[in-house]
């Protein structure tokens, strides 16, 4: 059993890789590999929104309530790690904004918008 399904993983990849070059010599510039050059009809469209959506939606769903059951199987309340992240952020946010502070005041900041350009 463990040989057939390596079998046909390997067929897969194969099948993937032989796709993906075939489509390779069919784009060529940016916009074909975007956004198919602008060709993909209705149905096609709404076929690939809603993988999109419901591919998305399916993986942060799926994690996020892994996350809840445990945290709440540790007995931690399912808000604390949005509380902690919202925490954490706004010290790094005070921590940051302080060290990129000029000591003189009129010195530039380096993390402002003039260390961006060259002089």
């Amino acid at each position: 059993m463990v040989t057939l399904d390596l079998m046909v993983l390997i067929a897969y990849m194969v099948g993937i890789l032989a796709a993906g070059f075939w489509a390779k010599r069919k784009v060529t510039n940016q916009e074909e590999f975007l956004v198919a050059g602008r060709r993909v009809g209705p149905w096609l469209y709404a076929g690939t929104l809603a993988a999109i959506v419901l591919g998305g939606a399916s993986t942060v769903g799926g994690s996020g309530t892994a996350v809840v059951v445990l945290l709440l199987a540790q007995g931690i309340d399912s808000g604390a790690p949005i509380y902690a992240g919202l925490g954490l952020g706004l010290a790094s946010y005070i921590v940051v904004s302080f060290a990129t502070r000029p000591s003189d005041p009129g010195m530039k900041s380096p993390a402002g918008p003039e260390a961006m350009v060259k002089s």
